[in-house]
């Protein structure tokens, strides 16, 4: 028997930043975009392959590779079963400058999911704490 299932999957990021001994600001509460090549990755990832697994989120300016978090997931037993959150902190020694682009990547498959045209400045004295959220709905 063959059964189709048509899938959804659609993209949250929150970006919040913190200097020493001050609360937590919000700086970016948005949906995001979907690669194309997110395709290539879940079926990969069925497959069992290692470099399927979403592993990093890099952060960008110009093109240029700024710095790169390992992720980790946040799920729970009392998580909703069709919502990934993927977790990642870029700390004070990071990098200094202003970022313009996310990317949310899979260990060695490339891009699943991005955010760009932003502007976020970031100095060694602020974290940045990364909450990065995949929905996957069957339509």
């Amino acid at each position: 028997m063959r059964t189709k299932l048509l899938l959804e999957i659609t993209g949250h990021l929150q970006v919040k930043s913190q200097k020493e001994n001050e609360p937590w600001a919000v700086l970016y509460d948005e949906h995001n975009a979907i690669d194309p090549n997110h395709l290539n990755i879940v079926r990969k990832a069925l497959a069992g392959l290692a470099g399927a697994r979403i592993g990093n989120i890099k952060a960008y300016n110009g093109g240029t590779l700024l710095a790169t978090a390992m992720v980790g997931s946040s799920n729970t037993p009392v998580s909703p079963l069709n919502v990934v959150e993927f977790l990642a902190e870029f700390s004070e020694s990071s990098f200094n400058g202003t970022l313009d682009e996310f990317k949310l990547e899979a260990v060695s498959e490339g891009i699943f999911s991005y955010v760009d045209n932003l502007s976020i400045y970031k100095d060694n004295q602020t974290k940045l704490a990364i909450t990065w959220k995949l929905t996957i709905n069957s339509i």
